[in-house]
C-alpha cells in the first residue's frame, strides 16, 4: 500500500467518523432528552481538550463558522477548533457556536445571539461539558423534565455538574420560539443529551 492509498483510506475513515457523528447530533435533537452515545472521540487531541467535545467541533464546524469557548479549557479548546477546522474565535455576541463548562455559572450563554423572527436559523448553538449524564439519576444530579416536538409524554434529564444559572438562562433565551438557542450536554464518556430551543423545560436542583 503506497502512502497515497494509506492517506485516502485515512480521509475516506474521517469522512464515516463525522457522518457518524452528525447523526447522532441530529437523533438528539430530534428526540430531546434521550440519551445518546457518540462513539468517535477524536483521536490525538492536546492537552485539556475533550476528545468528544473535538467529535463535536470538527463534525458541526467550518472555515464559515464563528465560535466562542469559555472556561478552564477556552485557551487549548480554541486553538484546537480553529486550526483542525478553520473556524473562526469571536466574542459570543458574534458566535454560532458556544463550547462551554456546565458547573461554570459565568458562561456567557445569555450574550449568544438568539435568531429572530425572520432569521430563527441565526440562533446560536451551545455545547456543554457536564460531569455525568445519567439515564435513571445520581447523586448530585438536577433533573430536567423536557416536553415539546419529538418527546411523546415527558423526557427527564439527569446531569451533574451542570449549574442552575445555565438552566435558567437556557429556559430565558427560548421563551419568545423561534428565537432562542439550541444546546448539547456532553460528559466525559460520551454520552449526549440534545435540547432544540422547541424544548420546553421544568427542573429541580439535586
Amino acid at each position: 500500500m503506497t502512502a497515497m492509498d494509506a492517506a485516502g483510506i485515512d480521509a475516506l475513515g474521517e469522512v464515516y467518523r463525522d457522518q457518524r457523528t452528525f447523526r447522532l447530533l441530529i437523533e438528539a435533537l430530534a428526540r430531546p432528552g434521550t440519551l445518546q452515545s457518540l462513539s468517535d472521540p477524536m483521536p490525538d487531541v492536546p492537552p485539556g481538550v475533550d476528545p468528544y467535545i473535538a467529535s463535536v467541533a470538527v463534525t458541526l464546524l467550518d472555515h464559515e463558522v464563528r465560535f466562542a469557548t469559555s472556561g478552564p479549557t477556552a485557551a487549548p479548546l480554541t486553538a484546537y477548533i480553529a486550526r483542525r477546522t478553520g473556524a473562526r474565535p469571536a466574542p459570543p455576541e458574534e458566535a454560532g457556536f458556544l463550547f462551554a463548562c456546565g458547573h461554570d455559572a459565568d458562561s456567557p450563554l445569555e450574550r449568544l445571539p438568539v435568531g429572530s423572527l425572520e432569521f430563527p436559523e441565526h440562533g446560536a448553538t451551545v455545547v456543554l461539558t457536564v460531569e455525568r449524564l445519567f439515564a435513571q439519576g445520581g447523586d448530585g444530579a438536577s433533573t430536567m423534565a423536557v416536553e415539546g416536538p419529538g418527546i411523546p409524554t415527558v423526557a427527564r434529564v439527569h446531569a451533574r455538574g451542570l449549574a442552575p444559572a445555565i438552566i435558567e438562562a437556557f429556559i430565558d433565551m427560548n421563551r419568545e420560539y423561534p428565537e432562542g438557542i439550541d444546546a448539547f450536554l456532553v460528559d466525559p464518556d460520551g454520552r449526549l443529551v440534545g435540547l432544540p430551543r422547541t424544548a420546553r423545560i421544568g427542573w429541580n436542583r439535586g
